[in-house]
């Protein structure tokens, strides 16, 4: 038996810019009950009827975004793209999982946080406040707050760096 059934939902259609329902459970499994009002998918195929997991509150599932085994979307949270959500991961707060990042195990990401590109956050990491972990990088453990985490943050620094080493020696040769 499917755990959820859709209802199409209008308002956040227009809001969004493409067709999205609205879940309603089913059945009782988890700390779900038959008749919950969920978030919001953009399809079936967005969210397992395998395992607990489930969308609350306003989160939003777009395009292709998948959520499995025991994950949880809550409050505000957006996961647009080929994101994965799985495992006993969280995703809560006004976090925002974007392109084809994976969340896992039991990670969360919560606060303003965002995740991006083919980035990888697993083990029992948390990213949270204002976070953003960006590019092809696996963070397995620990917590990120207030930064930035990126494939392509060494190239910024770099490119920085010799802007402020030309400035310098122009200063020099201008006496």
């Amino acid at each position: 038996m499917e755990k959820y059934k859709l209802r199409h939902d209008e308002k956040a259609s227009a809001k969004y810019g493409m067709t999205l329902y609205r879940i309603i459970a089913t059945r009782d499994f988890g700390n779900v009950k038959a008749g919950d009002v969920g978030g919001l998918v953009s399809s079936e195929d967005s969210l397992s009827n395998k395992g607990s997991c489930w969308v609350y509150h306003d989160a939003a599932m777009l395009e292709n975004a998948k959520v499995r085994n025991n994950a949880v979307i809550k409050d505000s949270a957006i996961i647009c793209g080929n994101v994965a959500v799985q495992d006993r991961a969280v995703v809560e707060g006004a976090a925002r999982i974007y392109n084809c990042a994976v969340i896992s195990d039991f990670a969360k990401v919560s606060g303003d946080a965002t995740v991006s590109g083919k980035a990888q956050v697993c083990g029992d990491t948390v990213i949270e406040s204002s976070a953003k972990v960006t590019g092809n990088v696996k963070v397995e453990t620990g917590t990120v707050t207030n930064c930035i985490v990126g494939s392509d943050l060494n190239r910024k620094l770099r490119s920085l760096l010799v802007r402020i080493q030309w400035y310098l020696k122009q200063k020099v040769q201008k006496g």
